[in-house]
């Protein structure tokens, strides 16, 4: 459960408000748990990916073409060099929504991964190596435009998909997405478009 009010930020008082949804994030008060906020957006989203199928972890996506942003079940693998599960780079790539003119080569890249402040888990996200064009056949993020209060022509072109792992030595354990995750994939993203150059 996180530490911080979902809709203010600031710290909880001695009575903190559960969302009525998930029972996982907090309000600090009865004014904070009724002011429209991020978590409602993916909190409703959360409620139809509790069904866990083997080997997938809840990811969240944000499509291209489509109004929101959404989780989703990313599958993982074991690969002839290592028994540890890794994401399963054909979800990844479909994920991403490419276009034909992506048939050859890579076509994405991993961020730098961060942390998210809500659980600690680090969290990484994928996107499109053009995801900074101006020109093109790539549409900017719709999704990720319905999240976000700043200006439209600083969003990445293309899809985005974020996953959570628990770093163990040298391994890497996946982990579950959650609505505080997602809040948190939102900001570290807008910090990102906001300081490159589009």
């Amino acid at each position: 459960m996180s530490t911080k009010c979902e809709s203010c930020h600031g710290d909880l008082g001695p009575t903190p408000i559960p969302c009525s949804i998930c029972n996982n994030s907090v309000y600090c008060s009865p004014t904070c748990s009724s002011t429209p906020s991020l978590h409602a957006t993916f909190c409703t989203s959360l409620q139809n990916f509790q069904a866990q199928p083997t080997n997938h972890f809840r990811a969240i996506q944000f499509p291209r073409r489509d109004d929101a942003p959404r989780f989703v079940w990313l599958s993982h693998l074991t690969t002839s060099i290592s028994t540890q599960l890794v994401p399963n780079t054909q979800d990844i790539k479909d994920f991403l929504e490419p276009t034909p003119a992506h048939a050859d080569g890579p076509f994405f890249e991993a961020l730098p991964t961060f942390t998210c402040q809500h659980c600690g888990i680090e969290i990484e996200v994928y996107c499109l190596r053009e995801r900074d064009r101006t020109s093109g056949d790539i549409g900017r993020n719709k999704a990720f435009m319905s999240v976000y209060d700043g200006l439209r022509e600083k969003v990445w072109r293309g899809g985005l998909l974020a996953r959570g792992f628990a770093r163990g030595g040298t391994t890497h354990q996946p982990r579950n997405l959650e609505t505080g995750c997602a809040i948190e994939v939102v900001r570290v993203l807008k910090e990102q478009m906001e300081g490159g150059e589009n």
